[in-house]
């Protein structure tokens, strides 16, 4: 290598090198709130005193509205753990497919944003994952001290389409407690972190696996509810 290789290898391997080892899940999830702003979601607090964090607003990604009277919608968080705030729980790509009709459209909103969070704090795209994206099928993955996982959850009924939630867990929180969420809970109204709004229905959360004491994904939520 001559020397005038070695000074462009300086500028340019550096930050390939660091991307290409990604992010580690033991930092603060404030850490990880400007991704947000590289996949087209702006983040803002979450909850700054109980929930270090950050959420976007959602993000309708195709142009009608469902029977629920809902767009599909997409949105980001990175949330702490109930149990210790300044850790890390799960990064969230959530997708509400409120109108089944326009779900591929919808899944193609949602594949530049997951190979974005995954290139940028895996390093690397989960093998698979687009292919399972656009077929809107769950699947998951052990990756760099992570765990990635793409569930697919039914609304009730089901011709209100379901959501797609892309989230990347620390192993750390692999173990977490199931808990089934009650069915109304307050939520942020839309682009207000952190306040309450008006009592809305289960279809808008993931109820699975949510611990006792986190936060519903409510990026279900739009002017229209």
């Amino acid at each position: 290598m001559n020397l005038r290789s070695m000074g462009i290898c300086a500028v340019l391997c550096v930050p390939l090198l660091s991307q290409a080892q990604g992010m580690a899940p033991t930092l603060h999830p404030e850490t990880f709130c400007p991704l947000g702003a590289k996949m087209g979601m702006a983040t803002g607090p979450f909850d700054k005193v109980d929930f270090p964090g950050c959420s976007s607003p959602p993000k309708a990604v195709t142009a009608n509205r469902g029977h629920s009277g809902l767009q599909n919608t997409l949105a980001f968080y990175s949330m702490s753990q109930p149990d210790k705030v300044q850790q890390l729980e799960y990064l969230s790509l959530l997708l509400n497919v409120n109108n089944p009709q326009e779900a591929k459209g919808a899944y193609a909103a949602l594949m530049p944003a997951a190979t974005t969070l995954s290139t940028q704090v895996l390093g690397e795209i989960p093998k698979g994952l687009e292919q399972a994206i656009m077929a809107g099928q769950s699947k998951s993955w052990k990756l760099r001290g992570w765990r990635a996982e793409l569930k697919r959850k039914e609304f009730s009924p089901a011709s209100n389409g379901h959501q797609l939630t892309y989230r990347l867990y620390g192993v750390l929180s692999r173990n977490r407690r199931k808990f089934r969420q009650p069915i109304n809970v307050a939520c942020p109204a839309p682009g207000r972190w952190g306040r309450p709004n008006s009592r809305v229905t289960s279809r808008h959360f993931d109820h699975g696996n949510a611990s006792r004491t986190s936060r519903p994904d409510c990026s279900g939520l739009d002017e229209a509810d």
